[in-house]
C-alpha cells in the first residue's frame, strides 16, 4: 500500500500495554494478545452468559509502558 494505512496499522504505532493470555490444550499452545479493555469486555460477556468469570488484575495507568517482552 502506498500512502495509506489501515486503522489496525495505526494502532500498532500507538503506545499501549498489551496483555497476553497463553492457552494450552492437549499438545497445542497459542497466545492471544489484547488491550486491557478488550479483556474486560470479554469478562463482562462471560459474566452475562455464564454467571461468572475470573477476576481482572487492576489496571495501572502510569509506569507500565516498558518495552519488555516475555
Amino acid at each position: 500500500m502506498h500512502g495509506s494505512r489501515s486503522s489496525s496499522d495505526i494502532q500498532l504505532l500507538l503506545p499501549f500495554t498489551v496483555y497476553v493470555v497463553t492457552v494450552k490444550k492437549g499438545g497445542q499452545q497459542w497466545s492471544v494478545y489484547r488491550r486491557y479493555r478488550e479483556w474486560e469486555e470479554l469478562r463482562i460477556k462471560l459474566i452475562q452468559q455464564l454467571g461468572s468469570a475470573p477476576p481482572m488484575p487492576p489496571k495501572q495507568l502510569f509506569g507500565r509502558m516498558r518495552p519488555e517482552v516475555c
